[in-house]
């Protein structure tokens, strides 16, 4: 099968100098928003230390997702897109306390908890609190690690952050090997 990959030039060129050309690619630039078929997608910048990163918002038929992995911290922006959508899959990377525990070298846990790293549950439950008045129907925790986090403490984290709040979705961990369930928006 012959698909093309939409990537920013940031990350095509970051990606073809160790891979080599390995695909069709079309380019899209951060910021701005562009087709495809009938949605429109909003690529933002993700606040990670990769060559270009982004998350991105997909609107079509009156409902938006978000897709927002592998940033170290929430911006504005991102509140500001994040907080329009329907569904959302976001990062609940680690349990600060299993990272802190866990087999990474000193360096390793310096850069997963910094702000150029990954979320941590208490960040995203945080956001996810902040975001108890808008639209969000459906969440997915994404990104869960396999050595510094569980599933269900993820999932507890938010449960914690929205309790008494019956506009929080109940939130569900998305499986590293498998595909989860079909959500309809």
């Amino acid at each position: 099968m012959h698909l093309p990959v939409y990537v920013n030039i940031g990350t095509f060129t970051a990606a073809e100098k160790k891979l080599g050309k390995v695909f069709e690619f079309r380019e899209f630039t951060s910021g701005v928003t562009f087709p495809f078929d009938d949605f429109a997608i909003h690529p933002f910048a993700v606040s990670h230390d990769t060559a270009d990163p982004v998350g991105f918002v997909v609107e079509g038929e009156g409902r938006s997702l978000g897709y927002c992995t592998d940033t170290g911290r929430i911006t504005k922006l991102m509140e500001h897109l994040l907080g329009r959508c329907h569904g959302l899959i976001l990062e609940a990377n680690h349990d600060p306390q299993m990272l802190q525990d866990g087999p990474y070298p000193l360096s390793l846990k310096q850069r997963v908890r910094s702000n150029m790293g990954h979320l941590a549950n208490g960040d995203a439950a945080r956001f996810v609190r902040s975001l108890s008045k808008g639209p969000l129907q459906s969440l997915v925790l994404a990104h869960v690690s396999e050595t510094n986090n569980h599933p269900d403490l993820a999932i507890q984290a938010i449960l914690r952050a929205c309790e008494g709040d019956r506009c929080c979705p109940e939130p569900v961990s998305a499986s590293q090997d498998s595909p989860g369930s079909l959500i309809t928006l």
